[in-house]
């Protein structure tokens, strides 16, 4: 290229980077705008577990959980998960329900706990959620259970909770309800 082409050229490029850097705006993560989520994924059969001799137990966890984000809308989020599949795990229970424990302490309870000769034993225990909806505004999360006796007896159970992302708080049925175009403005607003 000749001397002509490139001066105006390098004017051009100048002027743009000069324009690109006075508009930037600097990224300000604001309390719950942003909340990322993982999955925890756990599963177990019981002891010695040999399908074709007889019958034993199985716990599967996947469920969401909030691994990024304001601290604690994480913190509100988690607790209420932690929550249901605590609660859903010590249905799987067979004696008391020991305090302290963590999920996968309790899950290894309820399988140590399995009698293939008791028909009320725990058979299968699934544990599952998923993220439905988010925006800057609302979280929408299903949390799901699926249990299954020796005698064949299923019984399932099926949550599902929007969050605010500001606190991480559970918007009540009353809010939901009363406050349908508040709501519908809310999730429109993406």
């Amino acid at each position: 290229m000749n001397k002509i082409t490139l001066f105006p050229l390098s004017i051009f490029l100048v002027f743009v980077l000069i324009s690109c850097t006075s508009n930037r705006k600097e990224f300000v993560l604001e309390p719950g705008s942003f909340v990322q989520f993982g999955s925890h994924q756990w599963s177990k059969e019981s002891f010695d577990c040999n399908r074709f001799k007889y019958s034993c137990a199985v716990v599967k966890l996947d469920y969401p959980k909030a691994i990024f984000g304001d601290e604690g809308v994480r913190s509100n989020i988690n607790g209420k998960i932690q929550s249901y599949v605590e609660t859903e795990l010590a249905k799987a229970l067979t004696g008391p329900h020991p305090s302290g424990e963590s999920v996968t302490e309790l899950a290894e309870s309820a399988l140590a706990g399995y009698d293939p000769y008791s028909e009320k034993s725990i058979a299968e225990l699934s544990i599952f959620g998923q993220l439905l909806f988010r925006n800057k505004n609302l979280i929408k999360l299903e949390l799901s259970s699926f249990m299954k006796n020796n005698k064949g007896d299923v019984k399932s159970n099926r949550s599902l909770y929007t969050f605010d992302t500001q606190e991480g708080n559970i918007l009540s049925q009353t809010v939901l309800n009363n406050g349908v175009p508040k709501l519908a403005a809310i999730s429109l607003n993406k």
